[in-house]
């Protein structure tokens, strides 16, 4: 896996923002996390989601956020477990 799995997981993230009005305009929260991963939710009537993105080529430690996995890039190598983002990872999660 790598950058153009990653490329992909973007590619159907903006496809989602289409049919998901809280990609496109929910209130956006900054999550703390390691330098090299960007984590945020998104927030609008009620329904929380969070991307979490490792952008190197190391694996990193996710921060502990449940939730529904609703798009991954890994989607070929077994499910996120919820505990260590893969280099080059993306996860887009419903909070429970």
């Amino acid at each position: 896996m790598g950058q153009q799995q990653f490329f992909h997981f973007y590619r159907r993230l903006i496809a989602l923002r289409r049919e998901m009005p809280v990609i496109r305009d929910g209130a956006l929260r900054m999550i703390d996390s390691h330098e090299d991963v960007v984590a945020f939710a998104r927030e609008l009537n009620g329904e929380t989601l969070i991307l979490l993105a490792n952008l190197s080529g190391e694996s990193h430690a996710a921060p502990e956020i449940g939730g529904e996995v609703i798009l991954q890039s890994y989607e070929r190598c077994g499910s996120f477990d919820g505990r260590t983002l893969r280099p080059w990872e993306a996860v887009l999660l419903r909070a429970e």
